[in-house]
């Protein structure tokens, strides 16, 4: 790990955070001294890895999905002078990270390639994953010296239909179509709708579901 040569409590103040950054696992004494005194506390450098965010647990069938990678530090945490040892899990990276994405079952979810932690920054840029078949999979995000990670199991499934609704003979009402855990991919969703009895009542042959929405009525 290393730290800073000095730091500089300000005017009026009774402490202040310096940074430390970890560079290979193991711990580290780190000591403060001045006019003659000294002071040693020690950091504890661990392998990180990942925290995958917002992954659903089902997602329809062609519709996508935004999600993102955060750094998770386990039993991570830094020290405010003034409130003591706080957790802190998803922690800054120093310099930027690519992870490498994959899927289980690249038949049933796609994901891209890859991914990056910028500078600074504790997670990435969401992005998309698509379900493209029927079945089950899961997701791993991987980097060089960090602990690898995957997701629960996605199970790809059928869009939902809400049209159990009362109407009057010679009325209007409206049903709904929708995606799990899902948004409509670009140029939308459509979804084919059938009715074994159309002189009861009528409905479209169609609904497109826009993109980047989750569900439309009709």
């Amino acid at each position: 790990a290393t730290v800073p040569a000095t730091v500089t409590i300000p005017e009026g103040y009774g402490g202040w955070e310096f940074t430390i950054i970890g560079k290979a696992v193991g711990t580290v004494p780190i000591m403060a001294s001045v006019a003659g005194f000294s002071a040693t506390s020690t950091a504890t450098v661990v392998k990180p890895t990942f925290q995958w965010n917002g992954v659903p647990v089902q997602m329809t069938l062609g519709a996508t999905a935004g999600i993102s990678i955060s750094t998770y530090v386990p039993n991570g945490s830094y020290y405010y002078y003034w409130s003591g040892l706080r957790g802190n899990p998803n922690q800054v990276v120093d310099q930027a990270v690519t992870v490498s994405l994959s899927s289980e079952n690249p038949a049933v979810i796609q994901v891209p390639a890859s991914t990056t932690i910028a500078v600074g920054n504790s997670g990435s840029p969401g992005f998309n994953i698509q379900a493209v078949g029927t079945g089950t999979s899961t997701l791993t995000a991987s980097a060089s010296s960090w602990d690898s990670k995957a997701t629960g199991t996605i199970t790809a499934v059928g869009p939902w239909i809400k049209a159990d609704v009362t109407v009057g003979v010679g009325c209007r009402t409206t049903g709904a179509v929708g995606l799990t855990g899902a948004t409509a991919p670009a140029g939308g969703y459509t979804i084919n709708l059938t009715n074994n009895n159309p002189g009861v009542a009528t409905v479209p042959a169609t609904v497109t579901i826009p993109e980047g929405y989750g569900g439309w009525e009709f």
